[in-house]
């Protein structure tokens, strides 16, 4: 299992992810996948101006994962290509 399905288990049975994204801001394409260990690379087309480029990448992020964008928390670097995500399950499953 990959890096980015080992993250969407998680989330689907209730436990809160964090991970890395090395950022590729103003990129034609925009696209989300596996870079290295630990670390998913997301290439979107807005700028990195104005926190475009963190808004598009929260968009992203919540719709490759089925969570509300209030859930997709940009932990650090947020004016830097690396950065540290978390985010939080729909809802906590309760055992």
């Amino acid at each position: 299992m990959d890096f980015l399905s080992e993250l969407k288990n998680k989330l689907q049975n209730g436990m809160e992810v964090c991970f890395n994204v090395k950022a590729i801001a103003g990129a034609k394409k925009v696209s989300i996948e596996n870079f290295d260990i630990g670390i998913i690379k997301i290439k979107i087309n807005k700028k990195a101006i104005e926190g475009q480029a963190n808004k598009a990448i929260i968009e992203l992020i919540s719709e490759e994962f089925n969570v509300p964008k209030k859930n997709v928390i940009i932990v650090s670097g947020e004016k830097n290509s690396l950065k540290s995500l978390r985010i939080l399950p729909k809802r906590p499953i309760i055992k």
